[in-house]
C-alpha cells in the first residue's frame, strides 16, 4: 500500500479514537518511507498524537530520543516537542517541559496558535513551579 493510502487508514483509525491500529499505519510509513516527504513527516507527528492520547509518556520519550535527527529536520518540530511539553507536564517533569516548551517558542517553524498556546503551557508550568512572577514577565 502506498504512504498517501496508509496515512489515511491511519488517519480514520485516529478519528475512530483506535490509537493502537493508527500508530500501526503511522509506524509503518515512518519505517518505510526511506527518503523525507510530507507523508513520512506526519507518521511521525501522528505517532506522537497517538502517544499524547494514550499518555504514554515512556514510549514518546523513547521515540523521541530514537527519532530526534528526524524530528528536528521535521516542519512539525515545534507541535512534537510541545506534545511531549504536555506529556512531561502530567508526569510532573516540569524541567524537561519547559526545555521543550522554550524549543517551541524559540522555533521559527511554529505557528503562530502554537506559538500562543505553548506560551500559555510555560505560564502554567512556571505558576506550579512556584515562578509567577517569571510567567507573568
Amino acid at each position: 500500500i502506498a504512504a498517501e493510502a496508509r496515512w489515511k487508514l491511519a488517519e480514520i483509525y485516529f478519528s475512530r479514537k483506535d490509537f493502537v491500529n493508527a500508530a500501526a499505519y503511522y509506524q509503518k510509513i515512518f519505517s518505510d518511507v526511506k527518503s523525507p516527504s510530507v507523508f513520512k513527516e506526519k507518521a511521525l507527528l501522528g505517532l506522537f498524537h497517538c502517544d499524547y492520547e494514550t499518555k504514554e509518556m515512556g514510549r514518546a520519550r523513547k521515540r523521541f530520543e530514537a527519532a530526534k535527527e528526524a524530528v528536528d529536520q521535521s516542519r512539525y518540530e515545534p507541535d512534537i516537542r510541545y506534545l511531549l511539553a504536555a506529556l512531561l507536564i502530567e508526569d510532573k517533569n516540569y524541567a524537561l517541559a519547559l526545555d521543550h516548551l522554550d524549543a517551541v517558542l524559540a522555533s521559527p517553524k511554529k505557528s503562530v496558535a502554537l506559538e500562543e498556546k505553548a506560551i500559555l503551557k510555560k505560564s502554567e508550568v512556571l505558576s506550579l513551579v512556584g515562578q509567577k512572577e517569571s510567567a507573568v514577565s
